[in-house]
């Protein structure tokens, strides 16, 4: 190979390594703005005022009031919105009586949103004297005004065992409704013994809370035959007895 013959080669050469040292460079050059772009977003989320809290959105039900979630939830305005521990608020809220569930998230740039969900009463309950609304999971959360509409269960909560709740709320969910309409208390001795207060004045043994629509319908049926008798007792429904 001759001196001609290799000076294009050496130039063709070089222009590759200048093309790659500013290849390399402009690499460099896009990594470190992408890091710098990336700082400055990290400092701007977690410690600068623009992304701090500055409201607090809070949406309930009927039976818990914004103005109480907001108090309790003690939402910390001007943190950092990345910074707010929102299980510590969460876990606070869930305290109020009549919550059921709190969601709590944050809604960029400024709030902080908190969602509650009620307990939803399913009966009444007796407390030391005063008659309580009771949800399905057995927690007696809030006074019942008078002519509450949920059954009413002759049970105090300060005394009851978890089975005795259980089985009457079982019942009290599961009735048919043209039997709960007429029932003024479903009276509580143990889990497997209960009683319907009829507003006719008629009793029912009712047993435990098992095979309530058998039940439900062999009462029926008897009521139709024995308009007038005042104790039915289907606890055994296969094998009913009626009282005059």
């Amino acid at each position: 190979m001759t001196a001609t013959d290799v000076r294009p080669f050496v130039q063709r050469s070089s222009e590759r390594a200048r093309r790659e040292r500013r290849r390399r460079r402009v690499r460099r050059s896009v990594i470190v703005l992408v890091l710098a772009v990336v700082l400055v977003a990290v400092w701007a989320v977690g410690w600068s005022r623009y992304f701090s809290v500055s409201s607090v959105e809070v949406v309930t039900g009927k039976r818990t009031s914004a103005a109480e979630v907001r108090q309790v939830a003690r939402v910390p305005l001007g943190r950092p919105l990345l910074k707010v521990r929102l299980r510590a608020i969460a876990h606070r809220v869930a305290q109020l009586p009549t919550v059921a569930d709190v969601d709590v998230r944050q809604s960029w740039p400024h709030t902080v949103r908190i969602v509650v969900t009620d307990r939803v009463p399913v009966a009444v309950v007796m407390r030391a004297g005063q008659p309580r609304l009771i949800d399905a999971s057995g927690v007696d959360f809030a006074n019942a005004s008078p002519g509450a509409p949920y059954p009413h269960v002759g049970l105090d909560m300060t005394d009851a065992t978890p089975q005795e709740v259980s089985a009457a709320l079982s019942v009290a969910q599961t009735l048919p409704v043209p039997l709960l309409r007429t029932t003024t208390q479903i009276a509580v001795f143990d889990p497997t013994d209960m009683r319907l207060d009829l507003k006719s004045g008629a009793t029912v043994f009712w047993g435990g809370p098992s095979d309530v629509a058998l039940k439900a319908r062999v009462l029926a049926a008897l009521q139709r035959l024995h308009p007038s008798a005042r104790t039915f007792d289907v606890s055994a429904p296969t094998a009913p007895t009626v009282t005059p």
